[in-house]
Formats: structure tokens, sequence, C-alpha cells
């Protein structure tokens, strides 16, 4: 009964830890000057999830949404193939989008910002400026991690017992 019980809670904990992992913020200053942050989740293959890019000052390193507007395109990319791809226009000064990597994609990715306008009330910048942050697609062993754990959890915990038993 015990035994069970320590599978459970290693399964539950190996769960628990990738749906509830903080998102990683990646940062980079544009050659314009704009401080562009990509709030990326920990993705596993075949499963879609949220994530953000964010305009800042680079100084304050406040939102910059007040009378600007950012006209840019979000590339997810993998080994050259694109996974997903936006373009948006965005006066709240951030953008969420969804991303969904095939089942069997895994390791190194990349998140491409094209800015292309930034438009304020008294002028319009024309930038076609790339802004590259490297991700990475996690393979999807939290289960099998798991249960791998706990199997080895089983010898350990009998070889203890039985030396246990023989002190008493």
């Amino acid at each position: 009964m015990k035994l069970l019980a320590v599978i459970a809670s290693v399964i539950t904990i190996s769960s628990f830890s990738s749906v509830y992992a903080e998102p990683i913020i990646l940062e980079q200053v544009s050659t314009s000057g704009i401080l562009i942050k990509l709030e990326w989740p920990e993705v596993y293959p075949d499963e879609i999830y949220k994530f953000k890019v964010s305009f800042h000052d680079p100084i304050t390193d406040e939102l910059i949404h007040t009378n600007t507007r950012f006209d840019y395109t979000v590339l997810v990319k993998q080994n050259d193939y694109i996974i997903e791809e936006y373009y948006d226009k965005t006066i709240k000064g951030e953008g969420e989008y969804e991303v969904l990597f095939p089942e069997n994609s895994q390791g190194p990715a990349e998140v491409t910002l094209i800015l292309h306008f930034i438009r304020t009330d008294d002028e319009v910048l024309q930038l076609d400026e790339e802004i590259t942050f490297p991700v990475n697609v996690v393979p999807e062993f939290g289960v099998i991690a798991a249960v791998i754990l706990a199997a080895s959890l089983v010898p350990i915990l009998l070889l203890s017992k039985s030396k246990l038993s023989k002190i008493q």
C-alpha cells in the first residue's frame, strides 16, 4: 500500500512540475532602442501553449503603450521550418500567441520577431528589423521518467526493509 502511495506521489509531482513551471522571460534590446521581452513557457511537443511578446522602455522597463503602435510579425521556427506565424498590430504594447510543436519535435527552436513599423502621433519609423530568441522544446518524458523512478525505488525500499528487519 505504501509503495502505491509513493508511486502515485512521484507521478503527481512530475506532472505538476510541468504544469506549474514558471515561464522563461527572454529580453533583447533592438537596434531601434526598444526592449523586447519574450515570455516563453516550458514547451512539450503536441500540446498548445501560449507565449507573450511585449515592448518596453529600455531604461524604465515600463510597457510602451501610449500613442505607439507596433506592426510586427512573429515567427516560431524549428530546423528552418515555420511552426507558427503571426502578423500583428498592437497599441497595447504586447501580444499573446499560441504555439503547437509537432509530435516528434524536440530540442532547439527560435522565435523571430520582425518589427515592420513603429507609429506614433508624430512619426512613422519603417524598421524591418529582426530580433531572434533561442528557445527549447522539451521532450515529453515526465510520466515515463516517473515510472522509471518509481521502478528504481521499489528495489531500494525492499532492500532497506529487509535490512531493517534483520537488524531487529
